[in-house]
């Protein structure tokens, strides 16, 4: 049986030995956004880099 799913959004994350552990709490925050469907909607209407960023900047300053 093939599911065939439409994908949303696809993110890579680089983050260096000494600072993975100042990053564990933005990672944390980026995972619990990205694990609502209505945030997600919202990041897909994004225009461009920096109004994606915007968007993600918003909902981590509700969480």
């Amino acid at each position: 049986m093939q599911i065939e799913e439409k994908v949303q959004i696809i993110t890579m994350i680089a983050i260096n030995k000494t600072q993975r552990q100042l990053f564990s709490h933005v990672f944390e925050s980026f995972i619990n956004i990205l694990s609502e469907w209505e945030n997600v909607k919202e990041l897909t209407k994004a225009i461009d880099y920096k109004d994606f960023m915007d968007k993600i900047a918003r909902l981590m300053d509700k969480i």
